[in-house]
């Protein structure tokens, strides 16, 4: 029964996170217009928050296969932001996961923000060649203008906007009543 609840559950979350991504995007960087921030990882978080981070990292994937299958025109931008999402959704749940507080969440953001950092500079070096054909050169004049400061805005962004969303719902004991840890659901 729980299964199949946990199911309903991240379809649900992937079909939110695929309207939130296909129709709210900022840029965030005026240099670079075309990397555009979306509110999608949060629901991809609140998932991971919610039950595990496993079910944050599917959330991430059905997001982005929905939107490559219906929205993309090549496969390289949801390939990339899955494994962006995935990383820093995946961390902030384990982090949460292991120790079930607020300042988890903080630990989480911070270290899931660095690693995202720091894990998208060589997956650009790899995407923006075959997508675009740039150079190494190129692309690694982009990592301190465009690459670090647009990864950290995006996980901050979402980690604050998480955060927020997190300490209003548990203030309100609604995260309690949800948590499969709990056997609520």
């Amino acid at each position: 029964m729980i299964r199949t609840k946990k199911i309903v559950f991240i379809g649900l979350f992937s079909a939110m996170a695929f309207i939130l991504m296909s129709t709210i995007t900022i840029p965030i960087i005026p240099y670079a217009p075309y990397l555009r921030y979306d509110p999608s990882e949060i629901v991809s978080i609140f998932a991971a928050i919610l039950f595990g981070p496993w079910v944050g990292v599917a959330v991430c994937f059905f997001k982005d296969l929905f939107y490559f299958l219906f929205r993309a025109v090549s496969i390289f931008g949801p390939t990339s932001d899955f494994l962006a999402s995935s990383t820093f959704t995946f961390i902030v749940g384990i982090f949460y996961s292991k120790y079930k507080s607020k300042k988890s969440i903080i630990y989480g953001g911070i270290i899931g923000t660095i690693v995202r950092v720091i894990f998208m500079i060589p997956l650009n070096i790899v995407i923006l060649n075959l997508q675009f054909g740039f150079s190494l050169e190129q692309v690694l004049d982009m990592v301190l203008p465009i690459l670090i400061p647009f990864n950290g805005l995006k996980s901050l962004i979402n980690f604050v906007g998480i955060y927020y969303i997190f300490s209003f719902l548990l203030s309100r004991e609604y995260i309690k009543k949800l948590s499969f840890d709990n056997h609520h659901i």
